[in-house]
């Protein structure tokens, strides 16, 4: 149903609606407004200093990212998604030196996403 995009899927919704004649008429100076993608290429091997670039450029920007990785094929949200985590798992490194630790082991700060909570 989307496949045509969010307008299109609107209007079949509404002309499925019996007597929908009162509201078809309120909707058709609604306009949709498309959400701007910026799409982003990331090294793999440089994921952290790339993830600083773009926001760098792009973090100012309501346009939602698109991740595509140098030298590979296949852009959208799967490798999007894949680079967040990435990115996450790559932040919780000790060896940045930007969490609070009580020892200096270079693991990540919340091993295996558990967290104490005593």
């Amino acid at each position: 149903l989307t496949f045509l995009g969010v307008p299109h899927a609107i209007q079949y919704l509404l002309q499925q609606i019996p007597n929908g004649d009162s509201l078809r008429q309120e909707l058709r100076d609604v306009r949709l407004v498309r959400n701007k993608r910026q799409k982003v290429r990331i090294y793999r091997d440089k994921l952290l200093d790339s993830a600083c670039k773009v926001m760098e450029l792009y973090g100012k920007s309501r346009a939602s990212l698109e991740v595509e990785y140098h030298g590979e094929v296949g852009t959208g949200l799967g490798p999007t998604l894949e680079f967040y985590t990435l990115l996450s798992s790559e932040l919780q490194r000790r060896t940045l030196n930007i969490w609070l630790t009580a020892d200096k082991k270079s693991e990540p700060a919340i091993p295996n996403n558990e967290v104490d909570m005593e």
